[in-house]
């Protein structure tokens, strides 16, 4: 910048020197090259500026529809998760937990019974843990879930 302005006040005092000593033609296009010149240098400079705040705004934009994109596909994704673990496991543990009342019924020897009410318990348990998941993975923005059971 330093350098351009040192080169403009060169021009300047070149150019003064030569309308005062030049005949009107030349003295005529000195003056408009000393106008014109900084005209188009001042407008390139600005088109620059404007073309690279542009590129900067382009830029940020696309990394935002990235960075949605991403987040769109994780959500996808942690509900397709949540969709195969309730097909999956939910019912498993369900069937697991209605065979166990069933059998803490009809069994008759009390060690099997308590074994029985163990495993149906828990199951529930299991399934409730279950549910705290889903919630948590069919959730747009994941948090960590209110309590850990083992």
């Amino acid at each position: 910048m330093v350098l351009a302005a040192g080169v403009l006040v060169g021009l300047a005092v070149g150019g003064v020197r030569r309308i005062t000593t030049a005949t009107p033609a030349n003295a005529a296009a000195t003056a408009a090259w000393l106008v014109v010149f900084p005209l188009v240098a001042g407008l390139l400079v600005r088109s620059r500026r404007d073309v690279f705040a542009a590129l900067r705004d382009r830029a940020e934009r696309l990394e935002r529809e990235q960075e949605e994109r991403a987040e769109r596909v994780r959500a996808e994704e942690r509900a397709r998760i949540a969709r195969e673990m309730h097909d999956v496991v939910a019912h498993r543990v369900s069937l697991m937990v209605v065979h166990a009342g069933a059998l803490e019924v009809t069994a008759t020897e009390p060690s099997t019974v308590e074994a029985a009410a163990l495993i149906r318990s828990t199951g529930r348990q299991a399934l409730t843990d279950l549910r705290e998941v889903l919630g948590v993975l069919r959730q747009p923005t994941p948090t960590p879930p209110s309590r850990i059971h083992i």
